[in-house]
């Protein structure tokens, strides 16, 4: 946990100082989402949810952005949302298995296993 801790510090810092790239994003909206899910804390959950709000905003034209927040929406039950921005993460062009993959995560999180 420590070294887990200290990454997301490193990635925070860059992120402060607008060096962080759109991989460092990824990383740190992925490494704060599952710090919280390790420690069963709904606030750490909040802010990877947030995080990758501010990936959105900060790296609107990378599709890894939408992604990233379609599955914090999915977490959090907001299928709809996830769906929405599966769908523009496509529009940027993801290829098509990677959304289809993550499209399958919430079809079958809403009983759609077709």
């Amino acid at each position: 946990m420590g070294n887990l801790g200290a990454r997301i510090e490193g990635l925070t810092s860059q992120a402060s100082r607008g060096r962080l790239t759109a991989d460092g994003w990824g990383e740190l909206v992925e490494l704060t989402a599952l710090r919280g899910h390790v420690r069963g804390r709904i606030d750490e959950a909040e802010r990877a949810a947030s995080l990758a709000e501010t990936f959105v905003d900060q790296v609107p034209r990378d599709p890894r952005s939408f992604v990233a927040r379609a599955r914090l929406a999915g977490l959090f039950h907001r299928f709809a949302a996830a769906l929405d921005d599966l769908d523009a993460a496509a529009a940027l062009g993801l290829d098509r298995r990677s959304v289809d993959e993550e499209r399958a995560a919430v079809c079958q999180a809403v009983g759609r296993h077709d």
